[in-house]
């Protein structure tokens, strides 16, 4: 019964311990925490009175789409599953983080960003750095847009495609522009 409801008689006599009682408690503060899992006062009262409270949620839903992105289809192993006191969450992996940015493209919580600052591309799995890296320049416009690293990993990928341009480094909109230049000096040409 809930004591706000409950009449005062003489003789009552209250329990504010017993296994009943801690049963209860533990069960409400679980449905409060799950409702407010970020409140501090909640958590606080909670581990006041000794009961036990989960780890603060971190906004990752621990899909493991950056962790298999990043190893199975980039290759670079930067980003595991690391496991801690409490719980498995994202962190470092065996590799080096090149700053493709697919990892952020990817989650679907927004747990992992990429930003873009001072010409340097910081990527971070919630608020951890997991990589600082400079920014390259596109030849063509000046724009800083992506890492030694990534460009890199691109030309390595394409190698053995003759048809691929090889060597410039341009930002996305002056490939798509350049290419639809050469696309129609191809059809004036005919």
């Amino acid at each position: 019964m809930l004591s706000c409801i409950l009449k005062v008689k003489p003789g009552l006599e209250i329990r504010t311990e017993s296994d009943m009682v801690t049963a209860h408690r533990q069960a409400a503060f679980d449905k409060l925490l799950s409702m407010a899992p970020d409140s501090v006062r909640i958590r606080e009262l909670a581990e006041q009175f000794n009961m036990t409270v989960p780890p603060k949620p971190d906004g990752c839903i621990r899909c493991r789409l950056c962790v298999r992105v990043c190893n199975d289809i980039i290759g670079a192993r930067a980003i595991a599953m690391v496991k801690t006191q409490n719980r498995s969450q994202v962190g470092p992996g065996d590799g080096d983080c090149i700053g493709c940015g697919t990892c952020a493209n990817l989650c679907p919580t927004q747990f992992i960003t990429v930003q873009d600052q001072d010409n340097i591309r910081t990527v971070f799995t919630g608020d951890q750095i997991l990589s600082c890296l400079p920014l390259e320049q596109c030849e063509a416009c000046g724009t800083q847009y992506a890492t030694a690293p990534f460009l890199s990993h691109v030309e390595n990928s394409i190698k053995n495609l003759v048809h691929v341009g090889q060597g410039h480094k341009f930002c996305p909109e002056c490939t798509r522009v350049m290419s639809s230049r050469t696309h129609t000096n191809e059809h004036f040409n005919e």
